[in-house]
């Protein structure tokens, strides 16, 4: 159901010279990382599929962008700006290419892509990680 979804938001993506790759998110800080900036498409939370008529249904739906730059500490563990500003400009990047955009889903288009969320994330030692996050809806038939 969500390959089509997952493969107009790679399509769109491409637009951004600096992504070494886009992949489909599937844990991969679990193990390698193989190329760097990456960006991951994943789908979050569980999309519900509200019958509206028939065998229509609506599916509102929340995308997350995953925005991965390696990142080396100096020896006092500072990270340079401009490591910080290139991860940064890439993230906005995405945010300013996914705004307002419709995607596939199932056949159908979605509505506007809205943004509604943008995380830094300091989990994993060696990578910067910035969620962008977006909601959006479909009607399904």
């Amino acid at each position: 159901m969500l390959y089509e979804t997952f493969d107009s938001v790679r399509g769109l993506l491409k637009a951004i010279p600096q992504l070494k790759t886009i992949q489909w998110y599937n844990a991969q800080y679990d193990g390698v990382i193989y190329v760097s900036p990456v960006a991951f498409v994943e789908f979050p939370e569980r999309i519900p599929l509200d019958q509206v008529a028939g065998s229509v249904s609506r599916a509102d739906f929340a995308l997350r962008i995953h925005i991965v730059s390696a990142c080396t500490a100096a020896q006092d563990g500072s990270i340079s700006d401009n490591v910080i500003q290139d991860h940064e400009a890439i993230a906005s990047q995405v945010q300013d290419i996914l705004q307002g955009k419709q995607i596939r889903m199932v056949g159908s288009t979605s509505t506007s892509l809205v943004p509604s969320g943008w995380q830094h994330y300091h989990k994993y030692k060696g990578w910067m990680v910035t969620f962008v996050d977006f909601k959006g809806m479909a009607i399904l038939d």
